[in-house]
């Protein structure tokens, strides 16, 4: 993406202009933090300049040290902190997190959070809390079914059949699918999202069906297809605050 515009910017329409810069990935190592933030700092710089951008709004996903000096360099007029998940729960690397998130919380001029969960959190360090939950694209789903629109992957798998749409990741509970799929063999479970851990175990079961991806505009029918759809994700504290799409 850095080389996709002139210095990693690239005007994606009249209004939309898009920065991917280049960054050192150590979040928490100090001399990165301080290269990081000079460098985008100064690309930021020259873009605000050339375009007489001025008094800008920050809405920020990201809590880390380095998106908080680039914040602290644009002298914002108001800083919003969209709470989309508990990074700090996300896995054992990212505890550290949790004390720059609590601080970006407290000096947030609003926080917008995507489940309640997470606005509870939120309250404790600021006032300024609403609970935002994801949207839908309602037209896409509600739109007349067809089978002719099931991609021929998973028309071939036989019924009765159980979906799942989502990364097969460190939240998704491996060993309930497992279980499930030992328990009814005659049902097959599909699984449809990209993989990021270990599923030689998942792979070993004739009813179970990885999918790869699926365009967005996919979805829809992929779930129509399916007898039953699951969510089975394991309980942990991020899991508690996720809202999932």
């Amino acid at each position: 993406n850095r080389f996709k515009g002139f210095q990693g910017f690239r005007d994606v329409s009249e209004r939309l202009t898009v920065l991917a810069p280049l960054a050192i990935p150590f979040p928490y190592f100090r001399p990165a933090i301080e290269l990081n933030q000079w460098w985008v700092a100064a690309v930021i710089g020259r873009w605000v300049q050339a375009n007489r951008f001025h008094d800008p709004v920050v809405i920020s996903f990201l809590p880390t040290p380095f998106i908080q000096r680039v914040i602290d360099g644009l002298d914002p007029e108001a800083v919003f902190y969209y709470c989309a998940n508990d990074m700090a729960g996300g896995s054992p690397g990212a505890s550290r997190l949790q004390a720059h998130e609590d601080a970006f919380l407290a000096r947030a001029d609003a926080v917008w959070c995507i489940s309640h969960a997470l606005e509870t959190r939120a309250r404790r360090l600021n006032s300024r809390v609403r609970v935002v939950s994801a949207g839908v694209d309602l037209a896409k789903f509600l739109a007349p079914r067809s089978g002719e629109q099931i991609p021929a992957d998973l028309a071939a798998i036989p019924l009765p059949r159980v979906g799942y749409v989502g990364t097969i990741g460190h939240v998704f509970d491996h060993g309930l699918i497992c279980a499930a799929a030992q328990a009814l063999p005659a049902v097959h479970f599909v699984l449809i999202g990209p993989i990021s851990v270990e599923v030689s175990a998942l792979r070993a079961l004739p009813n179970v069906h990885f999918l790869g991806p699926k365009p967005h505009d996919m979805i829809p029918a992929c779930i129509d297809a399916c007898d039953v759809m699951l969510i089975p994700y394991a309980r942990n504290r991020f899991t508690e605050s996720v809202y999932a799409c």
